[in-house]
């Protein structure tokens, strides 16, 4: 179904379709969590028309799109890894809601890959926010290894970092899983888990891609990392509520 998807790289006149698609894959994902006025206000922010055009005109990021029958219904967008030579971070990656499950996800990232390989990049990473199960699923399938996980004070979340190595090899043998979504962005059910909601500070930090779950108060933060306050308040009223009292050893 996917060979009827073609990718080729962006134009200034995609800015709307972008933003539409980025608006609907918002809406999709994120309304459970932000509420749909905050998704509505983080989605005229970060991709108003005006700043889509800008990454277009950035060589140094490789854009592209995917149309079906003439309609843009997925991209993605890469910038190079400031911190690593031969690296690029995954900034953006989104897909119509209508178009989940069709591999215009894959087909994205194939064609972000192959260009990557073309600038001799060998390292490419991505941060995911929070339990997001499709979108872990997605990457892990094809070929992204977790390196990292940290608290993200700006999202009340925990932020998962993966990669993948060696982007010269000539492909990476997928792993794929039924059910999953190719979009790579969708969070958990409503209701599998009580989640915090993310904080109104989102609406205006720099990454916006590949998360739609925030950590659950109850679970602690990894080791040396500060909660926040009302993490901090769940996690003592839960330790309270469980916490018996052991005799000493004799």
């Amino acid at each position: 179904m996917n060979d009827a998807v073609p990718i080729r790289g962006t134009r200034e006149d995609d800015a709307a379709a972008i933003q539409r698609v980025a608006r609907a894959s918002w809406h999709a994902a994120y309304d459970d969590v932000m509420g749909a006025e905050a998704v509505e206000e983080t989605v005229d922010s970060w991709f108003a028309v005006e700043n889509v055009v800008a990454d277009v005109n950035r060589d140094e990021r490789p854009f592209f799109v995917a149309e079906r029958d003439g309609t843009v219904v997925g991209f993605v967008i890469g910038i190079p890894n400031e911190e690593r030579e031969s690296g690029f971070h995954l900034y953006r990656i989104y897909v119509h809601p209508d178009h989940w499950g069709a591999g215009v996800g894959t087909r994205l990232l194939d064609r972000f890959e192959a260009e990557l390989r073309r600038q001799n990049a060998t390292r490419l990473q991505l941060s995911v926010i929070g339990p997001n199960e499709n979108a872990i699923g997605f990457y892990e399938a094809r070929g992204f290894e977790r390196i990292e996980e940290n608290w993200d004070d700006d999202f009340d979340c925990e932020r998962y970092v993966y990669a993948k190595e060696h982007l010269t090899a000539t492909g990476v043998e997928y792993r794929r899983t039924a059910g999953r979504s190719s979009a790579g962005i969708r969070g958990r059910e409503s209701g599998k888990r009580d989640r915090t909601r993310c904080r109104s500070s989102m609406r205006s930090h720099p990454h916006s891609s590949l998360s739609a779950a925030c950590r659950t108060a109850s679970r602690e933060p990894r080791p040396r990392r500060r909660a926040p306050r009302r993490v901090q308040s769940s996690m003592r009223t839960l330790r309270a509520s469980c916490t018996r009292k052991i005799p000493p050893r004799k």
